[in-house]
């Protein structure tokens, strides 16, 4: 027989069990309820091992319970990022592609740094252009072994060949 904790009254329980009729069976809070009334007759040791939490978060839990309301059984929000560019700066950077349209990624990582004053890398520059509903431009590869005097000769007898079959 499990040791009997001190924080589990029946009233607790029954709050417990109140509550799960309020949110239903989906939700966190609802899980964490029933943890809190599983522990009462099975122990805090063994349900706090069954549903992979501390003994000291259960713990927490039923104090939470007992003290307060639902809602502090509810997850913490997280902290988000800060982003680096405001909407006024993104507004910057729109007039900046406007005007001209083949700024690259690294122009425009520059211009960022020299006008705004902030430092920001490739991949923030292509997901604000992605973000806008732009593409960037890219160089075209070339393969390091070509030889470029044979691709002119090419392009040349190429463009001849064309020029004699619509002849």
């Amino acid at each position: 027989m499990p040791a009997k904790s001190k924080l589990l009254d029946n009233l607790l329980i029954i709050r417990a069990h109140e509550g799960i009729k309020e949110l239903g069976k989906s939700a966190i809070i609802s899980r964490k309820l029933q943890a809190i009334i599983a522990s009462k007759t099975h122990g805090i040791s063994k349900v706090a091992s069954i549903y992979n939490v501390t003994n000291k978060t259960l713990t927490s839990w039923i104090k939470s319970l007992r003290n307060g309301s639902l809602l502090d059984l509810a997850p913490k929000p997280k902290a988000t990022r800060v982003p680096l560019l405001d909407e006024g700066s993104e507004l910057i950077i729109i007039k900046w592609l406007e005007k001209d349209p083949n700024l690259t990624i690294k122009k425009t990582r520059l211009m960022i740094k020299e006008e705004i004053g902030v430092e920001v890398s490739k991949s923030t520059v292509h997901r604000l252009l992605k973000k806008l509903g732009l593409s960037h431009i890219t160089a075209r590869s070339q393969h390091y072994k070509q030889d470029k005097e044979k691709l002119e000769e090419f392009k040349k007898n190429s463009n001849r060949n064309k020029r004699k079959e619509s002849e």
